[in-house]
């Protein structure tokens, strides 16, 4: 439901109701017979055979949001929302009888506000907004004492953090963008939480980006150049905020060149990771389990050329 309070001030609030069915199961044969034989203490295999365990889970979402008009080119706004990932059936050692266990829901109440405008004479375009979220049963995965991988409800976390991008058309042939963001992404210190104040994986806290655009009219073709950078500071690939499993920050340089012909034809040569930087971008995965993490390394540098042709 969305009610214009004023000419230039807007409400907006939803609501919605969700239910998830959920079926998981495990199905082992034994080609001998029964066995006493557990997998790290998983299951009592007593017989073959199907096991499951169903669920039905259902909760409300909603949300709240307002947007003010300052002016024709100035908008304000603020939202609070409400959001869930459902319940979780997992086959877990730590269950009654070696079973199955329920994981918690996990909700996150986010806020934001912000700021979206147009400034000189429309040239300047800047969008800026502040956010928090609190989470509450952070659903995640980790290595049990055992050596499996079994999802877990972490505890509590917030994110906290500031998002600003610009774009200035500085002349008809130049225009730069810059992007810049910050996110405390933390688990919280509670009894309750697995990981106490540590960062949550994949979060860096830092990240940014510039690029530029230059335009040139060559009478027989249109050239365009566009130079980019983008950086972000360290990252972990685990929650346990691991030495061996991290990434320390990091940039990239890349540059783009395309020329576009008459009748639709265009030519483009491009370079990404120019300073063939070396970099990961995932660590630990299933191979962690076995005390051999695996490491997925980023593109090297890259270049090529293109040709193409809109009909």
């Amino acid at each position: 439901i969305s009610y214009a309070v004023t000419d230039r001030f807007e409400l907006t609030a939803g609501l919605r109701w969700t239910e998830d069915r959920k079926k998981s199961g495990l199905d082992v044969e034994y080609l001998n017979g029964p066995s006493q034989v557990t997998f790290g203490g998983l299951f009592v295999t007593e017989s073959n055979g199907l096991i499951t365990q169903s669920g039905t889970f259902d909760d409300f979402t909603y949300r709240l949001a307002g947007t003010y008009r300052v002016t024709d080119a100035i908008n304000l706004f603020a939202n609070y929302a409400r959001g869930r990932r459902p319940e979780v059936i997992t086959a877990s050692a730590s269950a009654p009888g070696a079973g199955f266990a329920v994981l918690d829901s996990e909700t996150v109440d986010a806020w934001e506000a912000g700021m979206k405008g147009l400034f000189l004479d429309g040239d300047l375009s800047i969008d800026a907004s502040v956010f928090y979220y609190d989470y509450a049963n952070w659903q995640t995965t980790q290595v049990n004492s055992s050596g499996l991988i079994e999802p877990i409800n972490a505890g509590d976390a917030t994110s906290t953090g500031f998002e600003a991008s610009g774009i200035w058309s500085v002349t008809d042939m130049v225009a730069l963008t810059a992007n810049y963001g910050y996110n405390k992404a933390r688990f919280d210190d509670g009894s309750n939480s697995i990981y106490p104040g540590n960062p949550l994986r994949l979060s860096p806290d830092n990240t940014a980006s510039i690029s530029a655009r230059f335009l040139f009219d060559l009478g027989f073709a249109d050239l365009k150049l566009v130079p980019s950078y983008t950086w972000q500071s360290e990252v972990y690939f685990t929650n346990e905020e691991r030495a061996d499993l991290q990434q320390d920050a990091y940039g990239l340089l890349n540059l783009n060149v395309q020329m576009d012909f008459a009748h639709g034809f265009g030519l483009e040569a491009y370079v990404s990771n120019a300073l063939d930087e070396e970099y990961l971008i995932d660590a630990g995965n299933t191979g962690d389990a076995f005390g051999i993490p695996t490491f997925i390394s980023g593109p090297p540098r890259f270049y090529g050329i293109r040709a193409s042709k809109t009909f």
